[in-house]
């Protein structure tokens, strides 16, 4: 709130958007001594140049990566809670395999095991999905879904920012 805030009374909005999230109050006028309110909208949109080509900022942690996959596991296809599933790399470490988005999809400790240090293709076993780099609004809801709660009005604004073959989309 109070960031906001002060990036408001700064100029360092480009545009807002959604209901008002909340109402702050500010200082007490000494001409009419009427307490000043502002109203913050739940979207705000900072000014600066944006990056062509967004590059993810969000690491592909376990949490992330099991929301992006939506707990489903790459190889058998069958969904699994996040006790039951791994971090698993298609070009294995030992190959060279980076710990990039794209190189990252969500397996069931049998079906990772039974992969091993191997790719896919080695190990005779087939990718259900690709995995992929979440778009900026899929790194949002990603963050949101993990760590805050989300207003409607900005998970609908949102969610018009996530291409329709995204896994996060309800189906």
């Amino acid at each position: 709130r109070q960031r906001a805030m002060t990036r408001i009374a700064r100029g360092k909005v480009a545009w807002t958007a959604g209901d008002s999230g909340d109402t702050m109050t500010g200082g007490v006028s000494r001409l009419t001594s009427e307490r000043s309110l502002v109203e913050l909208p739940s979207i705000i949109a900072l000014k600066g140049q944006p990056t062509p080509h967004h590059e993810s900022r969000l690491m592909p942690t376990r949490r992330a990566l099991f929301a992006r996959d939506r707990h489903l596991c790459a190889y058998c296809a069958q969904v699994f809670p996040d006790d039951k599933l791994t971090r698993d790399h298609v070009t294995p470490k030992v190959q060279g395999g980076t710990d990039k988005w794209t190189n990252l999809c969500s397996a069931c400790r049998a079906c990772n095991s039974r992969k091993g240090g191997r790719t896919p293709e080695e190990a005779g076993m087939k990718l259900v999905y690709v995995p992929y780099r979440p778009n900026r609004a899929e790194e949002f809801l990603l963050i949101a879904m993990g760590r805050h709660k989300i207003l409607a009005d900005q998970m609908d604004w949102l969610l018009k920012g996530v291409p329709k073959h995204s896994r996060l989309l309800v189906q």
